[in-house]
């Protein structure tokens, strides 16, 4: 049985969080109570390089950005995503792309983070049976898991080319204290 949560990055192993379920606390300072204010109502998946917080907000189509030490929104890092992501579900990023699920499209879209631009040649479609209801993706640099809510299933895809333009290299995360 795991005793700890165990996030992989790129073949680098990262320990986090507590030793068992117990030793969790809830820590309101840590909260961001910015989200509305800066325009993110419906908020859906969240990913962050540990400096920066990227809010997916599945209504407006639209990721929103927060300094994780401030969490203040910033709007200089936020990006619209492209006309076709319309139903968007999870992202996930490596520090340069970012990966967004469309739950309608069975489609993964990708974004350029520096120039928040859609970069269409590193989209990827699913394959899955149009009764599915892809929710959230993770990847690791060579598969990348979509989860399923209507089948209960996690779908994994192989051999595909999703590392960073920067190559095949970790992404180093600050804790913020």
């Amino acid at each position: 049985m795991w005793n700890r949560i165990m996030l992989i990055i790129c073949s680098v192993f990262v320990l986090i969080g507590p030793a068992s379920a117990g030793d969790l606390t809830r820590a309101p300072d840590k909260d961001f109570n910015t989200l509305e204010a800066a325009g993110n109502k419906f908020p859906e998946g969240i990913w962050s390089d540990g400096t920066t917080m990227w809010v997916l907000d599945h209504y407006f189509d639209k990721i929103y950005a927060y300094n994780m030490r401030s969490k203040a929104p910033d709007p200089d890092k936020d990006f619209n995503l492209a006309a076709g992501n319309s139903y968007p579900a999870g992202i996930w990023s490596d520090g340069t792309t970012m990966r967004v699920l469309d739950s309608s499209d069975g489609k993964i879209y990708a974004y350029n983070m520096r120039f928040k631009a859609h970069v269409q040649d590193k989209d990827f479609e699913l394959h899955i049976s149009v009764y599915a209801q892809p929710r959230d993706i993770w990847l690791d640099g060579m598969t990348v898991w979509v989860v399923d809510d209507h089948f209960d299933k996690i779908y994994a895809y192989g051999g595909l080319a999703v590392a960073s333009d920067q190559g095949d290299q970790a992404i180093q995360v600050e804790t913020v204290r």
